[in-house]
């Protein structure tokens, strides 16, 4: 039971994870070019997502892979789940004051801090949704994983229509800090809830 509850746990994790990765891409450009109108926050922005996502994803993976060999094997798991909980926890203040930073310069150095903490998670993740599921059902797993995509798709048209129907009682910027920040923070628990149960029930190890 404790590994079916884990399993969800994680899937939920990517699920919450998807729905900031989403936002982001639709519209990170969008509020960096009304808070800094005048500069080219296209090629920034790409920069920033092609070379920080990048190596994000590289660390990441070895990261985990490292710090789950040092660990005890009851907590395996758990340590390997510390990568993307708290990639995921760092990157929500460094997303808000990116959005909120005094230059364009700035907004760009901490959107690179964000997606070098953020996108490491997941390597570590599908690593421990194959750990959580029987042998038999790592493919169902994997595919549930990849559907997830679909669901995280739905955050960011649920922003914009959560705009447009506030009249301009809610304006884009702060909507969009706060809907990725609070699902860094949600994914990160949820990272965390994960881990403890796989190691509870012993899924430390590989199977």
């Amino acid at each position: 039971m404790a590994r079916l509850l884990a399993a969800v746990a994680l899937l939920a994790a990517t699920a919450v994870r998807f729905a900031a990765g989403f936002t982001i891409g639709v519209w990170a450009i969008p509020c960096l070019r009304a808070t800094f109108a005048g500069n080219d926050v296209g090629s920034g922005y790409a920069l920033v997502v092609g070379v920080f996502g990048f190596v994000s994803a590289l660390l990441g993976g070895a990261a985990a892979d490292g710090l789950a060999a040092r660990a005890p094997p009851s907590r395996a798991a758990a340590a390997r789940a510390l990568v993307p909980a708290a990639g995921s926890l760092v990157a929500a203040p460094l997303w808000v004051l990116a959005l909120r930073a005094p230059s364009y310069g700035i907004a760009i150095a901490l959107l690179a801090a964000e997606f070098l903490v953020a996108e490491c998670w997941i390597g570590p993740t599908t690593a421990l949704l194959q750990q959580a599921v029987p042998a038999a059902s790592r493919g169902a797993a994997q595919g549930c994983f990849t559907a997830l995509t679909l669901v995280g798709g739905l955050a960011p048209l649920a922003v914009g229509a959560a705009v447009d129907r506030s009249d301009g009682g809610l304006e884009l910027v702060p909507a969009v800090a706060f809907a990725v920040a609070a699902a860094y923070v949600a994914s990160s628990l949820l990272f965390l809830v994960a881990a403890g149960l796989l190691d509870d029930d012993g899924a430390g190890k590989e199977s």
